[in-house]
């Protein structure tokens, strides 16, 4: 499991899914909703692949390697603004001009404290927690 191996799937447009498994981590093309009605999902399944700006891969390459370091489950799902989502309530979007924090209050939390130094240059704007 590797760093070239994440970045392969996001250059060949497709979501990514990294888990750990007993003390390894594992990396598989992320699913998305497991549990659904096809006729739900029809307008998803007819949906285009997204091809990432250099900057945003960029910004994936240097966050990841801090991430399977410490061994923190996450997935990158490639959206017209891909997200970082560590688990349901706690994710950041990358919009072309900014990074949206979602259920964190602060940056110190983690496992967002881990890559903070390396977003805390972006625009970032930090979103309530839903409660």
């Amino acid at each position: 499991m590797s760093l070239e191996e994440i970045l392969d799937y996001i250059e060949n447009s497709k979501s990514v899914e990294v888990r750990l498994e007993g003390d390894k981590m594992v990396i598989d093309e992320y699913k998305g909703i497991a549990k659904t009605d096809v006729k739900d999902i029809k307008s998803l399944l007819r949906g285009k692949k997204v091809k990432l700006d250099k900057k945003r891969k960029q910004i994936f390459a240097e966050l990841i390697p801090a991430l399977l370091e410490n061994k923190i489950p996450f997935k990158i799902i490639l959206e017209r603004d891909p997200l970082l989502k560590f688990d349901m309530d706690r994710y950041l979007v990358f919009a072309q001009d900014q990074v949206k924090i979602f259920g964190f209050k602060k940056q110190e939390e983690h496992p967002l404290n881990l890559v903070w130094n390396l977003l805390k240059d972006k625009n970032c704007v930090f979103y309530k927690p839903v409660k």
